[in-house]
């Protein structure tokens, strides 16, 4: 009887422990598959729908200062077309980045796998050369993944400045004096087009 008893206690306790090892379907549905994909959704939308706001705030610009206002927004087009080859070179770098640490990872998994064999025939600094090595690129594609968000980053928050030094400037030249009606129309309409700008720069991210 008490063999029985411990046996059914071990087989519960292995069922107990397989159970809590096993994932929850609920969960797995609520947070990893509806919740992603949501986000990802909104996301989408928001990048989506952030250029068509951005050229009705141009439209806008244009109507309420008209040449002034259009030479102004030209700076953004270059900016633009900037930030889509800064971007590029991020995407590169990030995957470079991404395939150097598989690589680092393998070969770090390679020397603990095989660290008897290695420890006997002495080969601790060859492995450690070669996942330094590894690291070391790894390294450099990382910092310019880093550098290159940060020049998007400074590219994007330049548009509503420069902008608004242009279209103040030409609203100068063009209409003798820079009036507060025109300070306000630009300043509004330059800080709403940079919210745009970096849900639209996070949704290329």
């Amino acid at each position: 009887k008490d063999e029985l008893r411990s046996g059914a206690t071990g087989r519960l306790g292995e069922d107990s422990c397989n159970q809590a090892l096993r994932p929850n379907a609920v969960q797995l549905l609520n947070v990893d598959i509806i919740e992603a994909w949501g986000y990802l959704l909104k996301t989408l939308v928001y990048t989506a729908v952030a250029p068509l706001a951005a050229l009705v705030l141009l439209a806008l610009l244009v109507a309420r200062l008209r040449l002034a206002g259009l030479l102004g927004t030209l700076y953004i087009f270059p900016v633009l077309i900037s930030t889509w080859f800064i971007q590029m070179f991020n995407v590169a770098s990030w995957r470079k980045y991404q395939k150097h640490q598989d690589v680092r990872l393998g070969r770090l998994s390679e020397l603990i796998m095989h660290i008897r064999p290695i420890k006997a025939l002495a080969w601790e600094k060859v492995f450690n050369k070669r996942i330094s090595e590894a690291r070391e690129v790894e390294l450099g594609a990382n910092f310019a993944c880093v550098v290159s968000s940060g020049c998007t980053q400074a590219n994007l928050h330049s548009i509503p400045w420069f902008s608004t030094a242009i279209t103040l400037g030409m609203v100068t030249l063009l209409h003798g004096a820079v009036e507060a009606r025109h300070v306000f129309v630009v300043q509004r309409i330059t800080m709403s087009m940079l919210s745009l700008l970096h849900v639209m720069a996070f949704g290329l991210q």
